[in-house]
């Protein structure tokens, strides 16, 4: 008992065969290029990544100066005696030097606030320094100022006692 058509039967189930094979062999090369393009963007990712976190520990070591620089330049007082202003001074255009030599190390455009903070940055110690000798000199002046009044007095005294005599 053969079915009439019977070949035909036979020539679909291989279409069908046929097909499937192709579509599994398509599947299984798609998932294969779809797991190589996911490694190499993985790898890709991750210099990336690399890239980036040792740019950000860089500029967390340039922040971290950059506040100690401020520190010590709240430390920079005439009247504090407790501290040696020379030795301190030095150490801040130390810092700074240094501060100002790793930001020529690094690339322009991860630096550019960086650079603008360290312009901002000489103008503020400029002007403390011009602040700190104007007080220093204003000191001068008042002790000037209080010298004269009191020999002004004292003058004025002595003719006093003079005339008054």
């Amino acid at each position: 008992m053969n079915v009439q058509n019977n070949k035909d039967v036979q020539k679909a189930i291989l279409h069908f065969s046929a097909y499937l094979l192709c579509s599994v062999a398509l599947a299984v090369c798609m998932y294969a290029s779809f797991m190589k393009a996911s490694v190499v963007e993985m790898r890709q990712i991750l210099a990336k990544s690399a890239v980036y976190d040792q740019l950000h520990i860089t500029q967390i070591i340039q922040t971290e100066r950059i506040d100690s620089i401020y520190y010590y330049s709240t430390l920079v007082d005439p009247d504090n005696m407790q501290i040696n202003q020379p030795l301190m001074i030095n150490s801040l255009s130390m810092r700074t030097s240094q501060f100002q030599k790793s930001l020529e190390e690094m690339n322009s455009e991860d630096c550019l606030i960086y650079k603008r903070l360290s312009l901002q940055m000489d103008d503020f110690f400029k002007l403390k320094d011009s602040i700190r000798t104007a007080e220093v000199k204003l000191n001068l002046l008042r002790n000037d100022y209080t010298r004269c009044i009191n020999s002004n007095r004292d003058l004025s005294r002595r003719l006093f006692n003079r005339s008054g005599s």
